[in-house]
């Protein structure tokens, strides 16, 4: 059976790169995103030996860029193709920044709109004719930041709260596709946009919120399912 090909933004660290692990572990060819950081690949094969129980050989392709710029969508675009299609598009990548109304840098607000949530949806959009053939799964990265406002992080808290609505808007245009999309709305993660927190010790650990995510991408027949609310144990 031919290997799925799933896309990936952020994929250096955190979540992104803990969703690579879980997808390869599971025999997924991979495109990977990040903006300047190593990707968790070497050449074209991403091989496991570290707690698991053999070696896993998938094709992985990477992309360095800005996901704002244009160019890097077009580069992404052009790698999908070229494999063959994608058949699960996660937009993770994100910023975040903490701050009172009156602190946060007026530059600051145009780069977060920019990065969490036009970049998912121009990416999104220029992926859409890949996803049709492929009756694909979007996927994106949301919070629980996304549903509620919270203090210190309301830039963030409106950036989410766009991929919300277009999330929900584009399930229209994607049912007749034939394509899914579905929002995870996460709360606090164990990554560096947290480590600010005093609580960050009981924050949800990056794998186990990507083993979730990975069994909730699974073709289930006859549901469809458009988020999925997950927040940590710990308090």
């Amino acid at each position: 059976m031919k290997k799925k090909n799933v896309l990936i933004t952020g994929a250096s660290r955190g979540l992104g790169k803990a969703l690579a692990q879980v997808f390869a572990d599971n025999d997924y060819n991979l495109i990977l995103h990040s903006k300047d950081r190593d990707l968790p690949c070497v050449n074209k094969s991403f091989k496991w030996t570290d707690k698991h129980e053999s070696d896993r050989d998938v094709y992985c392709e990477t992309v360095k860029g800005d996901i704002t710029r244009m160019e890097t969508v077009y580069r992404l675009l052009q790698v999908a193709r070229e494999m063959g299609g994608v058949d699960v598009l996660i937009n993770n990548a994100g910023i975040h920044v903490w701050g009172s109304f009156e602190q946060v840098d007026s530059l600051e607000y145009a780069e977060m709109i920019q990065v969490n949530l036009l970049a998912p949806m121009l990416l999104t959009k220029h992926l859409w004719g890949c996803l049709k053939e492929k009756k694909g799964l979007v996927l994106f990265i949301n919070s629980i930041a996304g549903k509620v406002g919270a203090d210190k992080e309301f830039m963030y808290c409106a950036s989410k709260h766009g991929l919300k609505g277009f999330s929900d808007s584009i399930q229209f245009d994607a049912t007749r596709a034939g394509v899914k999309v579905m929002s995870i709305y996460l709360g606090a993660l164990k990554t560096d946009m947290s480590k600010h927190r005093e609580d960050y010790d009981k924050l949800m650990e990056p794998v186990d919120a990507a083993n979730l995510i990975y069994d909730m991408s699974r073709n289930y027949g006859s549901m469809r399912v458009t988020e999925v609310d997950v927040c940590r144990r710990n308090y």
